[in-house]
């Protein structure tokens, strides 16, 4: 995800362009994104779905995470901590309305962080991981009210993942977010803290799971990404 790709890495892209047979995309935002800066040609272009884990459409035993971090009534967010994407923002717009906010992952920029739990204070528990796949992780997910990520880019597998375990998503909006979780998610412009606060709100008002949006993205966590694959490795194999 680019703003303007530096002067030198153009003609470096431009020249793996002319190197590959294929160029493969997992959705049409990335694509339109890459073709706007680079030369591709539209006969070299094939699209994969991007693929999840169906582990975390399993339930995980009840009141695991709560009862380990003492918790009820939270969002979640999952990723590095770092100003792209934006969780201090959240932090400030949660303010005031009751929910605590759980942030799990570790950062570098260490300024930035500290700014984070300053701001944050009892308001927010700070989790440096979780096992991927691991029951703590999916019971994290699943006991949440929310699962927030409202980054400068658009959101990646993590928020599909939590799609899947049946949470209610507040997104950054852009096509990458409208293309995979269509009107079943809650959007906010990550610029602006109102309206970060005014997707939070509109996420509590609907309710703490949304088994709509689990179902909308079950094929990513069937086989059709991979066999999509194959067909293009025979496809070129031929």
């Amino acid at each position: 995800w680019l703003n303007a790709p530096a002067p030198q890495l153009t003609p470096m892209v431009n020249a793996y362009i002319d190197l590959s047979n294929v160029v493969i995309f997992k959705s049409a935002a990335e694509q339109s994104m890459f073709s706007g800066f680079f030369d591709l040609p539209e006969s070299k272009v094939r699209r994969v779905i991007t693929q999840a884990d169906p582990i975390y459409r399993r339930d995980a035993p009840q009141g695991l995470f709560a009862a380990l971090y003492g918790l009820e009534h939270y969002a979640i967010g999952v990723g590095i901590i770092e100003p792209n994407k934006n969780q201090l923002s959240v932090i400030r717009a949660l303010k005031g309305t009751g929910l605590k906010l759980v942030l799990v992952g570790g950062h570098r920029d260490a300024g930035y962080y500290r700014t984070c739990q300053q701001e944050g204070g009892d308001d927010v528990v700070f989790i440096d991981g979780l096992p991927a796949r691991s029951e703590l992780m999916r019971s994290a997910l699943q006991e949440s009210t929310l699962f927030v990520e409202c980054s400068h880019e658009p959101p990646g597998l993590s928020a599909i993942e939590a799609g899947l375990a049946g949470c209610r998503l507040v997104v950054s909006d852009s096509p990458w977010s409208r293309e995979h979780f269509a009107d079943l998610a809650h959007y906010c412009d990550p610029g602006s803290q109102a309206s970060i606060r005014n997707a939070v709100l509109q996420g509590l008002a609907a309710g703490p799971s949304d088994q709509r949006l689990a179902e909308h993205l079950q094929p990513h966590c069937s086989e059709t990404s991979v066999d999509r694959v194959v067909d293009i490795l025979r496809e070129l194999s031929a």
